[in-house]
């Protein structure tokens, strides 16, 4: 089936690791609420760390630089970040939002973030917040 409107992407930076697995769960509870907070604004969002919450407990000897990576792989395609949760406290996090901002990828939080601003009709690359293709402007097709 083909979906003609494909929504702005909104990569929720939110807080993983904690002291117990219960809190790291409920860090991932957080990032699921962020996400919706963003998808009732028009973003779709991704969401890392609901992706692939718990990996580390189910596969202990899998690199954490690998999810690490992965992570911002996945946050450079998006089309803005969204900063959640105590981020700040959040080395990951932290790292995400410096290299979101050395990228120019828009960076808000629950507080400042818009809606999408695109309205299902109109999915040209100049109707995108701030005007960006990012399949176009990195030379991806």
């Amino acid at each position: 089936m083909h979906h003609p409107f494909i929504p702005p992407r909104c990569y929720i930076a939110h807080p993983y690791t904690a002291g117990s697995p219960e809190l790291t769960d409920m860090h991932v509870q957080g990032a699921k609420l962020a996400g919706l907070a963003a998808a009732r604004r028009g973003w779709y969002p991704v969401m890392p760390t609901v992706n692939t919450g718990g990996f580390d407990r189910l596969a202990p000897e899998i690199d954490n630089e690998l999810w690490l990576a992965g992570t911002l792989g996945l946050m450079r395609t998006c089309e803005a970040v969204l900063m959640a949760g105590d981020w700040t406290r959040s080395q990951g996090c932290r790292d995400e939002y410096a290299d979101a901002m050395e990228r120019g990828i828009p960076v808000y939080t629950l507080e400042t973030l818009p809606e999408s601003g695109i309205e299902e009709e109109d999915t040209t690359p100049s109707a995108r917040p701030h005007g960006i293709d990012p399949l176009m402007e990195g030379g991806h097709a």
